[in-house]
């Protein structure tokens, strides 16, 4: 699959975002052999892990963007194809959702998850969400809210639906140079405004049912946030995602209009 990534990759992975045009337009295209191989993969892999499960995921076919306007056709895939072409470095692009929280008193939240990667099971340093489902698609339109609902439901127990949360669509994640060639991610990066506290918020996690995937919660403040260089696995994106929210730089992100066709 190839993507347009004219003025889109290099420098920042965290770019800001005035509309994006979301179309589907079916499933990835693999031949038998290709299909054998994804199999035998993801059962050696299955082996290993006990947190990865099989599903319908939705990958970049295209990109393009104009002036922070962003038009994106997805298809669809199985996450055993995804997890194979990772480990191949085929360049299949996944598509995510993802989140940080601002609490009552002024904390963003990210989370620490488990993670596999180059053959190794570790905890990272990540944002609230996944990737996204065939199941995000309704009446043949993309939802990413939808995906960053169900992500989580599943993660942290949290209903975003409650009216003591806000969601705002702020940041695109692009490709960086390094990603070019190789399986990567591109997802709307959403801001959710909590009326809890940080003491509430982990009191809330705790208590909630949710899936084993989060270990807990990493709150980060003007004071401590370049605390994140000191882990010593984090999704790339993180950091320069706090050096931007905490920069006196950083840019007002203008109200985003997502739509669908």
């Amino acid at each position: 699959m190839t993507v347009d990534i004219n003025n889109i990759v290099g420098g920042s992975m965290i770019k800001s975002i005035k509309s994006v045009d979301f179309r589907y337009s079916g499933r990835v295209e693999k031949n038998y052999t290709v299909e054998n191989e994804i199999l035998n993969y993801w059962n050696e892999l299955r082996k290993k892990t006990n947190f990865l499960h099989e599903s319908n995921i939705l990958t970049v076919s295209n990109m393009t963007c104009i002036n922070d306007n962003y038009s994106i056709e997805l298809k669809d895939t199985t996450f055993s194809h995804f997890m194979y072409s990772k480990k191949n470095q085929l360049g299949l692009i996944c598509m995510f959702s993802g989140a940080y929280i601002v609490t009552s008193d002024n904390y963003i939240v990210c989370v620490l998850n488990n993670y596999y990667s180059n053959e190794e099971t570790f905890q990272i340093l990540n944002l609230i969400g996944g990737i996204s489902d065939h199941c995000d698609i309704i009446n043949g339109q993309y939802s990413s809210e939808n995906c960053l609902k169900r992500e989580f439901k599943e993660e942290l127990g949290i209903d975003l639906d409650q009216t003591c949360f806000q969601t705002n669509l702020k940041f695109i994640k692009c490709p960086s140079e390094d990603e070019k060639t190789f399986t990567c991610e591109i997802g709307m990066i959403y801001e959710i405004k909590s009326l809890f506290t940080k003491d509430e918020l982990t009191k809330l996690f705790k208590s909630s049912k949710h899936d084993d995937e989060v270990t807990d919660l990493i709150f980060f403040s003007k004071k401590n946030y370049r605390n994140v260089y000191e882990f010593s696995h984090v999704k790339p994106l993180i950091p320069e995602l706090l050096e931007k929210i905490y920069s006196e730089k950083c840019i007002q992100i203008n109200k985003v209009i997502v739509k669908n066709r």
